[in-house]
């Protein structure tokens, strides 16, 4: 079994993400309840903070481990999560990402 983590989907793009700290120069994805992804590179320690400590427990934040032109998909399966805001469960294995929900 491979490691599972969250794709987002942002602007019609994929990006596969985890639930770990950041630091200055990674590139984070930042939602409210899962919904309405924004993706922010993280340029000094008062954002990271803003990110990692904020003020409604909603708002949640995700390190991006791979960027779209990384994200290998089929292009049908791109359009297919672009239709919905939440993000999918993902297994990346042997460099493959099944989708598990």
């Amino acid at each position: 079994m491979g490691q599972i983590f969250k794709l987002f989907m942002v602007d019609k793009k994929p990006y596969l993400t985890i639930d770990e700290e950041v630091k200055i120069g990674d590139m984070v994805i930042v939602t409210v309840g899962d919904m309405y992804p924004s993706v922010i590179e993280c340029k000094n320690n008062e954002q990271i903070n803003v990110i990692q400590k904020p003020k409604t427990s909603s708002t949640k934040r995700y390190k991006v481990i791979m960027k779209p032109e990384e994200v290998k998909l089929e292009q049908s399966i791109i359009e297919s999560l672009s239709l919905n805001d939440l993000p999918v469960m993902v297994e990346f294995e042997n460099g493959e990402i099944n989708i598990l929900e």
